[in-house]
């Protein structure tokens, strides 16, 4: 048997490199919900397609193993199923396509049949724009590295014509997949790191490194120790923070967050271990003389999501959409990582609230809301917000996390993170 066989596990965990490299090379087909007439009639068609769709991708990982038994591989196309293992052709269309009357046409079209389902195991040429870690021409061979890294989370095949895609796996599970890779996700087989971050040094800083220091170790001195309470899962940020809680770290008078609650304290039922502020610049002047980024905070465990407590200093309704800031998440295997952007309006917002305000974000929520004498006399608020991270890897080590500003308006600032 060689490296193809279905039901091998050899580790299982993320589909990452080939969920990405498909999410970038295929285009969704349009939209049919509109179709379905009433939201319950959606609800309904949608319940009923998902349904049916399941069935067929069950006979076709049957059919694919039937065939590997047969031919000690797997096919290079669904069509060599047709008709030994597989004598229906209408096992290959998705009921959506049956009413819309599309199948796909994408790249990965299998040339001899028309098809509503993506194999993601064909001899088709990976797109050149692409780099990948690996010597790899052909989908079929990417797909086999990942197996043998990754184990049989692997998809092997993709329907794009429901509102939340299906994938059957290399295990023969059917799955829902939530991913917008385009907005939430990146993999960069090749990190490059900056050429003017300094060797062995954890910030990239705008101000000359003495004057860095200095401010560095000014703040240092009044961040508390960490509380003997935490666990791993609090991620210590204890030689990352550049400012404390009671200091008017962005200028002013009174513009801080000793009201704050310290050490560990739970937020939308997430405890937190809360000592101080990573403040990153932005591009207004009064934020240029922090770092641009922070790198390499240890995790050194597995999780199954991240949260995060952040906000921004300065940002208005102008930046609703604009991308503030980049989590970037190391993986401890085959130099993988992952990117979560940080849009504001969607993921964050000025940690300054009008009292009034009806401005909401879209992925996160209001964690905490409390004043300090600078936002009393403005008639402002203060809040921090928090941000939830599914981690589509939970079964890699995380082993480390860079924190990178875009430079944009709006300086984005982080309190503390939360591995579950």
């Amino acid at each position: 048997m060689n490296g193809f066989m279905i039901g091998k596990r050899p580790s299982a965990t993320s589909l990452i490199i080939l969920l990405i490299t498909l999410q970038f090379l295929l285009s969704p087909p349009a939209s049919v919900w509109a179709a379905a007439g009433t939201t319950a009639d959606a609800a309904s068609y949608e319940s009923q397609d998902k349904e049916q769709c399941t069935r067929n991708l069950k006979l076709i990982f049957d059919a694919l193993q039937a065939y590997q038994v047969d031919h000690k591989e797997l096919p290079h196309w669904l069509s060599d199923l047709v008709p030994q293992y597989v004598n229906d052709a209408n096992v290959f269309i998705c009921p959506v396509c049956k009413r819309t009357g599309q199948t796909e046409d994408s790249p990965l079209a299998d040339p001899k049949l028309a098809s509503s389902y993506i194999y993601l195991f064909s001899p088709a040429p990976l797109d050149t724009k692409f780099s990948y870690k690996g010597d790899f021409k052909t989908h079929r061979e990417l797909s086999a590295g990942l197996q043998k890294n990754l184990g049989t989370i692997v998809p092997i095949v993709r329907c794009l014509h429901h509102r939340i895609k299906l994938e059957l796996s290399l295990e023969g599970s059917v799955n829902e997949s939530t991913l917008m890779l385009e907005s939430t996700l990146m993999f960069k087989p090749k990190p490059v790191e900056p050429a003017e971050a300094p060797a062995n040094a954890h910030t990239k800083t705008n101000l000359p490194e003495k004057a860095a220091s200095k401010a560095a170790k000014s703040a240092a001195m009044t961040i508390p120790k960490r509380d003997p309470q935490a666990t791993p899962s609090q991620i210590d940020l204890g030689n990352f923070f550049n400012a404390s809680l009671n200091q008017s770290w962005l200028g002013g008078t009174g513009d801080d967050l000793s009201t704050l609650p310290a050490g560990l304290q739970k937020f939308q039922g997430v405890t937190y271990e809360i000592r101080g502020v990573i403040q990153l610049a932005g591009s207004a002047e009064f934020t240029k003389r922090f770092p641009t980024q922070i790198k390499s905070i240890p995790v050194h465990q597995k999780c199954e999501r991240l949260h995060f407590l952040h906000a921004t200093a300065n940002g208005g309704i102008d930046d609703n959409g604009h991308q503030v800031a980049t989590y970037i998440i190391h993986l401890a295997t085959n130099d993988m990582q992952m990117e979560i952007p940080i849009h504001y309006g969607q993921d964050v917002r000025n940690w300054h609230m009008k009292v009034d305000t009806k401005a909401k974000i879209s992925k996160s929520s209001e964690a905490w809301i409390g004043t300090n004498p600078a936002c009393d006399a403005a008639g402002k608020k203060v809040r921090i917000l928090s941000t939830t991270w599914e981690n589509v890897a939970s079964g890699v080590e995380i082993e480390s996390i860079d924190y990178v500003s875009t430079l944009n308006a709006p300086a984005p600032f982080l309190i503390a993170i939360t591995a579950e």
